[in-house]
């Protein structure tokens, strides 16, 4: 099962759902010190709930902050290494889809200032 991020009409990422709960776990966790409905919309987009992230009707501020959490997520991730995983072989193959979701955000026109 994969899951699904949908960043806006034109435009989702959908990689295995593993790798889209990590990831989004790491994502919440930097939500958390910035915004509480973000934090449940993220919660409540898990695989063993609905697996689908709407990030479509965001605002710019709200997308904003999101992409800030995506990145600071992602920074926290490529310095933790190998040692973020149980099975490290599977963290290169994380890395490279959850990188893949940093540079679709940024393809957003709310990305841009």
């Amino acid at each position: 099962m994969s899951g699904t991020l949908n960043i806006n009409s034109q435009c989702r990422w959908m990689p295995a759902g593993w790798l889209y709960d990590a990831a989004l776990e790491r994502i919440g966790a930097e939500l958390s010190l910035e915004s509480s409905s973000l934090v449940e919309l993220n919660r409540n987009a898990r695989t063993t709930e609905s697996g689908t992230l709407n990030l479509i009707d965001l605002s710019k501020e709200e997308f904003a902050l999101f992409v800030r959490a995506v990145n600071k997520a992602l920074v926290k991730a490529e310095a933790g290494g190998l040692s973020e995983f149980h099975d490290p072989s599977f963290f290169p193959g994380f890395l490279k889809h959850f990188r893949e979701l940093a540079i679709l955000l940024k393809s957003d026109p709310r990305a841009t200032s």
